[in-house]
């Protein structure tokens, strides 16, 4: 009983400060897996894979950071091979970047930021 008291009290205490460390900045598609996160702000806030095509993954991703308000901005190719790009989108005064790299036939890897303009 003793240690079901403690937890409970753990989580009261500990859990608003998690929230601030680590907010859901973004919402993935479904499918996706993250492979790795930083949220130092100094490199790309989270990297991730989906078991999808490269075209599918533009896609899915177009669609799903639409629907959360953010308007897309451009496409950049990368490489001769056009298996590589960035998206930009916007919201308000802050950009948010997305590349996305082919890595097999039906696997994609892609990796996202956020920039806050003046």
């Amino acid at each position: 009983m003793m240690t079901y008291r403690k937890s409970g009290f753990l989580f009261l205490v500990l859990f608003p400060f998690l929230c601030v460390a680590a907010p859901a900045v973004l919402r993935l598609p479904v499918n996706a897996e993250v492979v790795s996160e930083d949220i130092s702000g100094s490199s790309w806030r989270q990297n991730c894979v989906l078991k999808v095509s490269y075209v599918a993954t533009l896609n899915q991703l177009k669609a799903v950071i639409g629907r959360q308000g953010w308007a897309f901005r451009r496409q950049q190719d990368l490489g001769a091979l056009n298996d590589r790009c960035l998206l930009v989108f916007a919201k308000g005064k802050t950009e948010l970047t997305v590349m996305v790299w082919k890595i097999d036939v039906a696997e994609t890897g892609f990796s996202w930021g956020m920039a806050k303009g003046s």
